[in-house]
């Protein structure tokens, strides 16, 4: 739910009590009489709409509002002018600072009909927000989904070509998923997968990425790796986090993860192909039992013999 809580600035208090007084019954209001207050305020707590005058001491409307975007740059900013900074303000919209200005006197009708059409262009920014992430992320565990997946490892080979580092895809499957969903229940299984995606982001350093590639399937993409050996390690430790039971709602359930390992360049130079050989490299681990990870490398002779076969 968004809280339409508006804040105004101005360093003459009396047009804030005045201001305070029409808009209380209408509005969520909050006043600060100058910018730095206003500033410390932006910093603590979130507003939809931020309303200043140009002429106050130490830091005018436009360097204030200039400042707020950087801090809070989806709040809709609206600047209080008189007809001698017109020209000023203006530039201020140009440069996307001010979304609108209301130029002095105006009306308890004229600002209300401002105020209006600035809530309604927040809730629009916040909708927009609100439809990418949904497009970019798993609806169960909100982690990335197959498509930003793909296109953080695009970005991340990039980035690895450039700096000539490595970068690993580890492909994840929940061992003993299926007999927890059969024998629980599966709001009981949606609620593990919950789990589990958060035992992943702990386990994986803040630089890395992790995503639900769908079903009980998640892809961990480790940047800037000095050796391939590093993505064990990290595999290791994904896995060591699965050593206990995990209780949902007084059941015990005992899952692990098989992991495949596929680095690039050595492995891949392409994300589907990466993917793939990591793919194929967990089922590898599966085959051996589970509760392992096994590096593409290592049975990429075996592979290719299958394939000439």
């Amino acid at each position: 739910m968004i809280e339409n809580k508006i804040l105004f600035v101005d360093d003459e208090e009396y047009l804030l009590s005045s201001i305070e007084r029409q808009l209380r019954d209408q509005f969520n209001i909050q006043t600060c009489s100058s910018a730095a207050e206003a500033l410390d305020c932006i910093k603590k707590y979130n507003y939809s709409v931020i309303v200043a005058d140009y002429h106050m001491p130490g830091m005018n409307g436009v360097e204030f509002l200039a400042k707020t975007k950087v801090i809070a740059p989806r709040t809709v900013r609206i600047l209080f002018t008189g007809k001698a900074d017109l020209n000023v303000a203006i530039s201020a919209v140009n440069e996307g600072h001010v979304f609108k200005i209301l130029s002095k006197p105006y009306s308890s009708e004229k600002l209300i009909s401002v105020l209006r059409q600035a809530l309604g262009q927040y809730k629009m920014f916040v909708q927009a927000e609100q439809n990418e992430f949904m497009a970019l992320h798993d609806t169960l565990t909100g982690l990335p989904n197959r498509v930003y997946l793909m296109q953080k490892l695009k970005e991340a080979l990039a980035l690895g070509k450039r700096t000539k580092t490595q970068v690993g895809a580890l492909f994840l499957d929940l061992d003993g998923f299926k007999a927890v969903n059969d024998q629980f229940g599966h709001e009981t299984g949606d609620k593990l997968l919950k789990i589990a995606a958060q035992i992943f982001k702990g386990s994986i350093r803040e630089t890395d990425s992790v995503g639900r590639f769908g079903g009980d399937e998640f892809l961990v993409l480790l940047q800037n790796l000095k050796e391939g050996r590093e993505a064990g390690i990290s595999a290791q430790r994904i896995i060591d986090s699965f050593s206990e039971a995990i209780e949902i709602d007084t059941n015990k359930c005992r899952i692990g993860t098989s992991i495949g390992i596929s680095i690039f360049p050595s492995d891949a130079h392409v994300p589907d192909e990466l993917i793939k050989n990591a793919d194929t490299a967990m089922y590898h681990s599966k085959k051996l039992g589970g509760s392992q990870y096994t590096f593409f490398s290592e049975i990429r002779d075996t592979v290719q013999k299958e394939k000439d076969k």
